[in-house]
């Protein structure tokens, strides 16, 4: 079975391309622009992942957190930081969060993280898998 993900970032660009990228390795996608608005998303649908930046108008990534930690139903659900800042692990952990990325990062390294952080292999992208060679007979 598929499993979600709920993208938390107030950058239109580039949650449109983790979505993409998500979605074609086949994991269902959803979006906010801010933790806010994250927590309204949490009310309707409850993702197997959160993958939330820090820094947003309205209601921070720490915020949201905070809120989703302290929500039975939520605080089960792995949250992976998106950030810029790198030296804030310790904070990130403090608040809850299974993994960091930091911005800029690779397409492979993001993908190995999400899936780790859900527990499973990496899902394979049809369009990037290797062809294989015919086995010499």
């Amino acid at each position: 079975m598929a499993k979600r993900i709920l993208l938390v970032d107030d950058q239109l660009s580039l949650v449109q391309l983790l979505s993409r990228l998500l979605q074609r390795h086949g994991y269902i996608v959803s979006a906010a622009t801010d933790g806010k608005q994250a927590l309204e998303r949490l009310r309707l649908e409850q993702p197997d992942l959160i993958c939330m930046d820090i820094r947003m108008p309205g209601m921070d990534g720490y915020s949201a957190m905070r809120e989703i930690k302290k929500r039975p139903a939520l605080k089960g659900i792995p949250v992976v930081i998106l950030t810029s800042h790198a030296q804030m692990e310790d904070l990130f952990e403090m608040e809850g969060a299974v993994d960091y990325i930091t911005k800029p990062f690779d397409e492979s390294d993001f993908l190995s993280r999400i899936a780790k952080a859900l527990g499973t292999e990496p899902a394979k992208s049809a369009e990037l898998e290797e062809p294989t060679e015919p086995a010499d007979q």
